[in-house]
């Protein structure tokens, strides 16, 4: 299986490889870095289309324009590129961890159910497909659920400000609120500028 992988990563970007040494390739990643950090994300992605239609199944690429995609609010083809690198690495978990952003953003959130236990059906404690899961779970008001699926990995990551934030927030969907308020004091220590934490006590 890793060598089936290997040769499909190897297979994917055999095309992006051979402008890898061209000075225009690496200027134009650069350049679309540049306009990811001054969240020009339009631009971050049109610096890359030169290289695109030169690889348009090379793996990488397709992994960050879709990331670019979704960051700019183009979520249909955000997952549009995710699924393309799903195709090229069939095995690899960072696409579909990669579609559960748009889907989240779409609420689909049946759908990112969906995917995130096929990613946790590989690595049960996968840090982001639980966190996806969870919030999805949770706006679903699947609260039980999502509850069981947070504290097994506050078990694991037991000061993790996310983990204790999504759990709180359940409590607080339940109406526990003294269990809600309990684990807000603890984020509050560990992240004084949580913003639901001073939501919650009307700090902000």
């Amino acid at each position: 299986m890793k060598n089936k992988l290997l040769l499909l990563c190897l297979v994917s970007t055999i095309s992006l490889s051979v402008y890898a040494t061209d000075t225009p390739v690496r200027d134009a990643y650069y350049r679309s870095y540049q306009y990811e950090q001054s969240q020009n994300y339009d631009d971050a992605i049109r610096a890359l289309m030169p290289i695109y239609n030169g690889a348009p199944n090379a793996y990488t690429l397709n992994l960050r324009i879709g990331w670019l995609h979704y960051l700019s609010g183009h979520y249909n083809n955000s997952l549009t590129h995710y699924e393309k690198a799903a195709k090229t690495a069939p095995d690899a978990i960072e696409p579909i961890l990669g579609q559960l952003l748009p889907l989240l953003a779409q609420q689909r959130y049946e759908e990112v159910e969906q995917y995130a236990n096929k990613i946790l059906r590989q690595d049960k404690y996968n840090y982001y497909a639980n966190l996806r899961l969870i919030i999805a779970q949770r706006l679903q008001n699947k609260l039980d659920t999502a509850q069981r699926n947070t504290q097994k990995m506050r078990t694991l990551y037991p000061s993790d400000v996310i983990f204790i934030e999504q759990d709180a927030l359940i409590y607080e969907q339940k109406k526990e609120y003294e269990g809600a308020a309990a684990l807000y004091w603890d984020l509050l220590i560990l992240d004084p500028e949580s913003l639901n934490a001073k939501r919650y006590f009307g700090m902000n």
